[in-house]
């Protein structure tokens, strides 16, 4: 079976239900990275899940940084054996 990718909403939506309700990121960040990844749905929730591992090993406390999102989503476009967008 197959799915449609989410939209540019729909991708904004799936961002925001996986950060949580008051993520530390700036929703302008959310809003572009929306627009430019094109993932389906399993993979920004792995995203997230990798973002959030990154800011724990961190070890300060801090939440999800962008820099956690970036490094995220180009080891999931890795795993996918493509490139991230160059704007990311």
């Amino acid at each position: 079976v197959e799915f449609p990718l989410p939209d540019v909403g729909e991708r904004r939506a799936l961002w925001s239900l996986h950060l949580g309700e008051a993520p530390a990121l700036d929703a302008s960040l959310l809003n572009h990275v929306a627009a430019l990844v094109d993932l389906p749905g399993g993979h920004i929730r792995n995203a997230v899940l990798t973002a959030a591992l990154l800011a724990h090993q961190r070890g300060d406390g801090t939440p999800v940084l962008a820099q956690d999102l970036r490094e995220a989503l180009a080891l999931e476009y890795r795993k996918l054996g493509q490139r991230p967008p160059d704007s990311l």
